[in-house]
């Protein structure tokens, strides 16, 4: 398709197609496949690296509630012995590691763009051509990830800390 079209209409497309290898696919298809089969090599490497980033990142908020739990141990035991509501008690670890995600985000977002600016990276190139979304939309959908992945992650840790040392 299109990989095609530009390496034809390329200065040196005389060169290419008129030289076939086997007699059946000339250069140009030859290149084309073997850049087709190096995209999808790609996006399937990509899928792998967001993949290991993300359940990277839940085990490094699971462990940062787990540690916030640990050194404030005494106060959730005073809260529940003077009959605060599991609710009330989680609470606090939720808003705390949502604060701390959110100005993760956005410290991350910013220095982004500072690193695309000054290697002079425009924002289109930043994203794929072919995507219609912008560099807000994209914002907006890595702060709502991130934002529910916080969530899981430390409602999953108090929730061990809870079944661990008390009865809720």
């Amino acid at each position: 398709g299109k990989i095609q079209q530009v390496l034809k209409s390329s200065s040196d497309s005389a060169l290419m197609t008129n030289i076939a290898e086997n007699g059946n696919t000339t250069i140009t298809e030859t290149v084309t496949k073997n850049l087709q089969k190096l995209n999808s090599f790609s996006k399937s490497l990509l899928f792998w690296v967001i993949a290991a980033f993300l359940i990277g990142s839940l085990l490094i908020m699971n462990n940062a509630v787990h540690l916030a739990i640990y050194h404030r141990r005494l106060e959730i035991n005073i809260m529940r012995l003077v009959g605060a509501a599991p609710m009330f008690i989680r609470l606090p670890y939720l808003l705390e590691a949502l604060w701390i995600t959110l100005a993760a985000v956005m410290l991350s977002s910013v220095g982004s763009l500072i690193v695309a600016k000054t290697a002079l990276i425009p924002e289109a190139v930043m994203l794929s051509p072919s995507l219609t979304v912008s560099l807000f939309g994209v914002l907006s959908i890595e702060i709502a990830a991130t934002l529910i992945l916080t969530l899981v992650s430390s409602y999953i840790a108090i929730q061990s800390h809870f079944q661990k040392h008390m009865v809720l």
